[in-house]
């Protein structure tokens, strides 16, 4: 669900991440339908739930039904968990792995993609309720497995930021298979400091993907057998991690290197609704709030890990955003 992995990590320098910021910067994002060309920019109130020492990693989060939200820390190896009334507890720890996305089976079970330090392996794990992590499976011939997202019940699909291809990953039987292979997941160059394929999200019908390293968002339509579709461009030239959606089609990117949060209306316009003053800083991954939370937008970062700000490196946060019910009505009270 964002930029850098145990690959990532070693060949991403500060400088050339840097330069890919600013060049990102003054491209407007083009939708597959009309929009306005220039975004404009709504901060809405934001607030900082928590926050983690300069170098911290949050990489991925998602909301259990409970109320409960999980975050994964991807220097570490933890799983952070924060109870519905706002407690803060390390979950799981992983000692020998990096746990990168994060996804929920229907039943409630958590599970992640990462991979194994001594011998680095893609791997998938199921964390159980009592917080302990059990390796599912490896995935020979996987490269970096990224972001993760329910399919159907027991089956998730998974990012390969490097091979430019999404896995199919059966967690009952144990298997994985390439569910979607296409130049429109790789990243531009073998040699690119940023990811193809980052985050992914299933929503009405269709996979949406990131490529942060071509800047834009790729539909693929869910057949009726589960299997994919034609990939099309949905969304291009903007900086992508991961990503999540409203009920009305509203998209909140993560963009990570330029510390902000965006939203991509279904009326075409874009508005800034968070900067690097919000504490979105190295903005990794969003998350919606559920029930009667929904008017509450959650966002993980890594302080400026890989592009710091004007000021140097900061703290890692978890922040919440207020934005309307709904999608795009953003800012103040719903």
């Amino acid at each position: 669900m964002s930029i850098p992995s145990l690959v990532f990590a070693s060949r991403c320098v500060i400088a050339v991440c840097a330069s890919a910021v600013a060049a990102s910067v003054v491209f407007p994002v083009s939708f597959a339908i009309a929009q306005t060309q220039q975004p404009s920019v709504r901060l809405v109130p934001a607030q900082t739930l928590t926050s983690y020492p300069e170098g911290s990693f949050l990489e991925s989060i998602v909301i259990a039904p409970s109320g409960a939200m999980y975050i994964s820390r991807h220097e570490t190896g933890e799983v952070i968990e924060r109870s519905p009334n706002g407690t803060l507890s390390t979950f799981a720890t992983n000692p020998n792995g990096v746990i990168a996305g994060l996804a929920l089976d229907q039943d409630g079970s958590l599970y992640a993609v990462g991979g194994q330090k001594e011998q680095p392996q893609a791997t998938v794990y199921r964390i159980a309720a009592t917080g302990a992590i059990e390796p599912v499976m490896t995935i020979p011939g996987a490269q970096f497995l990224n972001g993760m997202t329910l399919l159907q019940p027991g089956i998730f699909l998974a990012t390969d930021s490097t091979a430019g291809l999404v896995w199919r990953i059966d967690v009952r039987d144990r298997t994985a298979t390439t569910w979607l292979q296409d130049e429109s997941l790789t990243p531009q160059t073998p040699e690119s400091s940023f990811p193809g394929a980052n985050g992914i999200k299933v929503f009405q019908g269709a996979a949406y993907i990131s490529n942060s390293d071509r800047r834009h968002i790729v539909r693929v339509p869910i057949q009726p057998d589960g299997t994919a579709g034609q990939p099309e461009i949905f969304a291009s030239n903007t900086v992508i991690d991961d990503f999540a959606f409203a009920e009305d089609g509203t998209l909140y990117i993560a963009t990570h290197p330029t510390n902000t949060v965006v939203a991509l209306c279904p009326n075409g316009t874009r508005q800034v609704i968070a900067e690097a003053e919000q504490g979105v800083v190295g903005s990794t991954a969003i998350a919606l709030g559920i029930e009667s939370d929904r008017h509450h937008l959650y966002v993980v970062g890594n302080g400026g890990v890989f592009a710091p700000p004007e000021g140097g490196l900061q703290p890692a946060k978890l922040v919440q955003l207020k934005i309307n019910e709904g999608g795009c009505g953003v800012g103040g009270n719903p």
